[in-house]
């Protein structure tokens, strides 16, 4: 799939290792800015510089026969982040307009939308289990929220000294990581607000993290310093291994089973390598500008990138 700058969603069949044009999903007025699919695949959703989200009914193997299914209606400036939970059931979506909204996916409800009085403008969105999502912001803090509790106010993480750039929360939504343009990484209870481990290595912006799911192993990619560090966040957090992208890199994500990860950056290069001893295993070509975002499928058969080709390219992690 791709969006960007066409106000369209295009299809595309990549099987083959070129590019077939499946089909086009048309709604959106404006600027598409984020992607995300459900675990399954049957559901696809897109948030738009026209201010709304959009769910598509992908169920179909037949792309001409994808539809639009709901319309979400309820941010006053363009949408930029997306992140489900891991049941799919809850969509948590990050605005220019510094709130954050929580939407029931079946039905197209708005349940909750989330602001702080003190938050500046929303960099990412990262929902965990048990009713968790984790932001970023400008203003070099993170935020922590209990969806569950009354009240409303979130924790704030603070220590960072620039702005935050990414966060990633873990699967049992106990520890929550951020990286920043302070080139650090840091870890925080998500619980207590506490700041378990000050991660350093980097020498450049912080631009992508991620956490497995038992909070034992994080990831971080930096783009001066063209790296990808793996992290064991266990009793003394430390650095396991340093990996040479060779490029500025942007993206990272870990692979369902945690033993690979992608990292996706500078002129399009987007490879996986072994958790285990840092090698590469792959390389996939296919973008020709920066990777901004990586994300695996439940089952770790497809991998989704987006770039500023104003491509979304799924890939068939398998044969690339």
């Amino acid at each position: 799939c791709t969006g960007g700058r066409t106000k369209k969603i295009h299809v595309y069949d990549m099987t083959k290792g070129d590019y077939k044009l499946l089909t086009k999903l048309e709604g959106h007025t404006h600027y598409i800015y984020c992607l995300t699919s459900s675990s399954d695949g049957t559901r696809l959703f897109s948030g738009s510089r026209d201010k709304t989200v959009k769910i598509w009914d992908t169920s179909s193997q037949h792309a001409d026969q994808w539809t639009l299914l709901k319309t979400l209606v309820g941010h006053t400036s363009p949408v930029i982040y997306l992140s489900l939970s891991q049941c799919s059931q809850y969509l948590a979506t990050g605005s220019e307009d510094k709130t954050i909204i929580v939407w029931d996916v079946e039905v197209g409800a708005l349940l909750r939308t989330i602001k702080s009085p003190q938050m500046t403008e929303v960099k990412g969105v990262s929902y965990g289990r048990d009713n968790t999502i984790s932001s970023a912001s400008t203003d070099g803090s993170v935020r922590a929220w209990n969806l569950g509790a009354k009240a409303q106010e979130p924790l704030k993480l603070e220590g960072h000294t620039s702005s935050v750039q990414a966060v990633a929360i873990s699967g049992d939504g106990r520890t929550v990581i951020s990286g920043s343009g302070d080139n650090s990484v840091r870890v925080w209870d998500a619980q207590t607000g506490e700041q378990k481990a000050l991660l350093e290595g980097h020498t450049g912006t912080v631009y992508s993290v991620d956490i497995s799911k038992d909070g034992k192993l994080a990831v971080s990619a930096g783009s001066d310093d063209k790296a990808v560090r793996i992290w064991s966040l266990e009793c003394e957090a430390k650095e396991l291994k340093k990996i040479d992208f060779g490029k500025g890199v942007f993206a990272v994500t870990f692979s369902p089973d945690e033993e690979s990860l992608f990292a996706g950056g500078q002129d399009g290069l987007l490879k996986q390598y072994s958790v285990n001893n840092g090698e590469s295993i792959k390389e996939f070509k296919g973008h020709t500008n920066y990777i901004n975002s990586l994300k695996t499928t439940s089952d770790g058969k497809h991998l989704v990138s987006a770039s500023d080709d104003n491509k979304i390219i799924v890939w068939n992690v398998e044969s690339g």
